[in-house]
């Protein structure tokens, strides 16, 4: 009779999933309801569309409904706070992008992948370009490092930003290249693009996506793109950035990734990385990617964790070296 308690402790250990049987089982069987992929920017743009997509062939494959949510402020923290403070049960996602490196960067603040937030799937990477006013008498990179070394301090360049992508891949190339441009921040890649094509500020350094349409207009002129990557409509060869000499260390992109709160079991993420890039094969994602110039990145949980950490050492060292602050 003395042994009955222990026997229905034991029980009730394995109803409740105490010895770790039912947390597999409810990542096999996850989602049982309705999930929401919170996106901490406005909507309509590159990543916003396509967590969209790939939302609505989770919704297909699941039976339940993927709810995109856009909470957007303060360059992506209120919805990264907002998601990163829900449990880690997988029903609540957060749908970033490299922003949240680069400003960890920019601020000198402490941060680590898969110790703050759990790195769940990669989705997109977004390659950048170098592009001039055609007005600049420069059709090459060797030709725009000459031109920037004979009119030292005179030349300007545009970013999507401060402490942006496009901001830390301009600064590397001055470091790499030995040049000085001035920087000329926008709030935003849209801005950026408009003062580019009135010659205002003729040096770009933005998305392929925002670039690509003025280049087959003629209206801009791709010197150099960050990673290779089909630019459609554009007939000369575009050289990618690193393969030319001297630049071999000069790499850069905008990417994007599902993270989830601290705390999230392995097979959750698992589960979650699974259908993730299974939905990155359906025909309609992909043609959506291609649409905004991006291509699927394709890595593990831990793969994923292990690059997302390795940009935050990289750009930390370029701020540094720059010495870039939230005020330039």
């Amino acid at each position: 009779m003395s042994r009955d308690p222990y026997w229905k402790i034991f029980a009730a250990l394995i109803l409740l999933g105490g010895f770790g049987a039912a947390p597999v089982a409810a990542a096999d069987q996850y989602p049982s309801k309705p999930v929401t992929i919170v996106v901490p920017y406005q909507p309509g743009g590159g990543l916003d569309l396509a967590v969209r997509s790939i939302a609505n062939v989770l919704r297909e494959q699941t039976g339940q409904p993927f709810i995109v949510e856009n909470r957007s402020g303060a360059s992506g923290k209120v919805g990264s706070r907002y998601v990163l403070g829900m449990p880690p049960d997988g029903y609540t996602l957060l749908a970033d992008t490299d922003t949240f490196v680069t400003n960890a960067a920019l601020e000198r603040r402490d941060l680590q992948v898969g110790r703050d937030m759990v790195a769940g799937a990669s989705l997109t990477a977004v390659p950048l370009v170098i592009a001039v006013n055609p007005s600049l008498p420069v059709h090459s990179i060797a030709e725009l490092v000459d031109y920037l070394k004979t009119t030292p301090n005179q030349q300007s360049y545009s970013s999507c930003g401060i402490g942006t992508v496009m901001h830390l891949v301009a600064e590397l190339f001055k470091q790499v290249a030995k040049v000085q441009m001035a920087h000329v921040p926008y709030a935003g890649c849209a801005h950026a693009i408009n003062d580019g094509l009135g010659g205002h500020v003729p040096i770009l350094f933005n998305t392929a996506a925002n670039v690509v349409p003025y280049a087959q207009a003629g209206k801009l002129r791709i010197l150099a793109v960050t990673r290779p990557a089909s630019l459609e409509g554009i007939q000369e060869k575009v050289p990618v950035l690193y393969e030319l000499p001297g630049f071999e260390n000069v790499r850069g992109q905008s990417w994007a990734g599902i993270f989830l709160p601290v705390g999230a079991p392995a097979t959750l993420v698992d589960r979650i990385n699974d259908l993730v890039s299974k939905a990155k094969q359906d025909s309609r994602v992909v043609s959506q990617f291609q649409r905004a110039t991006q291509t699927s990145l394709e890595m593990s949980p831990k793969e994923f964790t292990e690059f997302a950490n390795a940009e935050l050492v990289r750009w930390r060292k370029v701020v540094e070296t720059a010495n870039i602050t939230a005020e330039n």
